[in-house]
């Protein structure tokens, strides 16, 4: 059975963001019917613990809400840990070579091996779901952070 995140209880995470490059993947997203973009992350300290989020991507003075992937794709025997995020309601993103900035906002599940792909394809949609409900409630502060550096 599934794990269900916890909705109303997902804790907001304090000023927990990375900036990198997205690299190309496996493609395994985009198959599944949840393209992302995976980070190559400037950091690797930076890195939250291994999770499912909910966040914000950007990209240039974009921001896009995010569903964001920590960890380890244990569901298809990976054990190298990966940053990939699945733009919300967005395919038409060119990401790909382009440097970005994460923003996780909340912490919604743990990682886990889901025996089969069909169940993986289940949770992902209610992460989103539930991502999406988070990030309608508040706007992300719309700050440049590579005019930071």
């Amino acid at each position: 059975m599934p794990l269900q995140p916890p909705a109303a209880s997902a804790v907001p995470l304090t000023e927990v963001s990375l900036r990198g490059d997205v690299v190309r993947g496996d493609g395994r997203g985009r198959e599944l019917g949840f393209p992302t973009a995976n980070i190559r992350a400037v950091s690797p300290s930076e890195v939250p613990a291994d999770g499912v989020y909910a966040g914000w991507l950007q990209v240039s003075s974009d921001w896009f809400p995010a569903a964001i992937s920590v960890g380890a794709n244990v569901t298809f025997d990976q054990d190298d840990r990966r940053i990939e995020a699945h733009v919300l309601d967005r395919t038409d993103l060119t990401l790909t070579g382009r440097h970005v900035t994460v923003r996780f906002d909340r912490r919604l599940r743990d990682m886990r091996k889901f025996r089969r792909v069909a169940n993986l394809i289940e949770q992902m949609q209610r992460d989103i779901d539930i991502a999406r409900r988070l990030l309608a409630e508040h706007e992300p502060v719309r700050e440049n952070f590579d005019d930071q550096i």
